[in-house]
């Protein structure tokens, strides 16, 4: 059993790989190495992006949600389970009714009294903005910059472009030494942007990057 209180934060690194993240005032059951039982408060997951990442299960009193190679959240509170799904897809089986499938970019919500919402969501939501506190960290020691500007992406939930193909092949010769363990996301951009020079800007929800 793990509880976080008004100020912990959580991150587990299961034996299948996975990335399980803890909000404040969460109480989360281990209950095997593919399955976790949330009774209060909110879990990010990251079960990886390849087709075959092992899949995680995630009850509450609501349903099962269990996903396909994706990044979701599951929030529950006294009344109601939201189900946030960044990246992938994700089935929330429920008792005495038919199963749900919530893609990539759905929030989903239902309530005690039997409500039911569901809405559209951007990768970068404030939503996902505590997972972004406690992110694993990246081995960049022997990683191309290609990889480290991928991953960084993906963990922000944002799209990657290259503002042409000479940017995306330099970056991909490109290979980094050193360690940005223990530093945020933004300090980990920072301090590679440094080591490896290249310009970047969000538009919507994209990142593009140029070197020169």
């Amino acid at each position: 059993v793990i509880r976080t209180g008004d100020d912990g934060l959580v991150a587990m690194q299961f034996p299948n790989g996975q990335s399980v993240r803890l909000d404040h005032n969460t109480r989360l059951v281990v209950a095997a190495s593919d399955r976790v039982e949330l009774t209060a408060g909110g879990v990010y997951v990251d079960s990886g992006s390849a087709p075959d990442s092992a899949k995680i299960a995630v009850e509450t009193r609501f349903g099962v949600a269990t996903d396909v190679g994706t990044q979701f959240q599951v929030r529950i509170d006294e009344d109601q389970l939201q189900i946030g799904v960044r990246e992938g897809l994700v089935e929330l089986a429920r008792p005495n009714t038919a199963s749900l499938e919530i893609d990539a970019g759905n929030l989903y919500e239902v309530w005690e009294s039997g409500e039911e919402t569901g809405r559209r969501i951007a990768g970068d939501d404030p939503i996902w903005s505590f997972a972004a506190l406690i992110v694993p960290d990246f081995v960049i020691e022997d990683a191309t910059l290609e990889e480290y500007l991928r991953w960084f992406a993906r963990e922000s939930g944002v799209a990657l472009a290259w503002d042409n193909n000479k940017s995306q092949d330099i970056a991909r010769r490109t290979v980094l030494r050193g360690s940005i363990n223990g530093m945020t996301l933004q300090q980990g951009l920072e301090h590679v942007r440094r080591l490896a020079p290249f310009e970047s800007r969000v538009t919507g929800s994209t990142l593009h990057i140029l070197i020169e």
